[in-house]
């Protein structure tokens, strides 16, 4: 999901890698100075060994691996950071990414935030009591009666731009 996701920030600001006929958008993007800063919460999807247990099976759980995928797959050159601080990964990667842009670690960065649920994940935070039994948030009313949990993802491109008289800053691109 966020290989699909930071595919489309950096497909919808395309004026930003140098296509010629030839070549196709994918291909401007090889070699390109974009980091990639994953905010991503632990899932409780990683595998253990066991039958089933092959070289991808540590790896396909891994959160340290999911920006160093995501560059890979896309062939970009610039800084990589997976974050996992729990409900603030999205936010903690996004700073980071916009901090790596503005010290010119990298041209552009991709912020991808990210979290996928598991059925044990689920069960663990019901049983604790944490999420509302009837599967609605009443955020700051009375009725109250915990959180629902969901999954999503959403990315970002962050542009280092030249405010005048040689300042930089960082720019949100989409």
């Amino acid at each position: 999901r966020g290989l699909h996701v930071a595919y489309g920030a950096l497909e919808r600001s395309q004026e930003h890698w140098p296509e010629s006929p030839q070549t196709g958008f994918r291909d401007a993007l090889l070699y390109a100075d974009v980091g990639v800063c994953v905010g991503v919460e632990s899932s409780g999807l990683a595998r253990g060994g066991g039958e089933g247990a092959s070289a991808f099976s540590t790896s396909g759980g891994a959160l340290s691996i999911a920006s160093g995928r995501l560059s890979y797959t896309l062939g970009l050159v610039g800084p990589c950071y997976s974050i996992d601080t729990a409900c603030a990964s999205a936010l903690a990667a996004l700073h980071v990414c916009a901090a790596a842009v503005g010290a010119l670690e990298c041209e552009s960065g991709v912020t991808v935030g990210t979290k996928v649920l598991s059925e044990a994940g689920n069960y663990a935070t019901a049983a604790g009591g944490m999420t509302s039994p009837l599967g609605r948030c009443h955020t700051f009313d009375q009725r109250a009666d915990g959180y629902c949990r969901g999954e999503g993802c959403g990315a970002f491109l962050l542009s280092a731009r030249t405010r005048g008289e040689g300042q930089r800053g960082v720019a949100a691109v989409c």
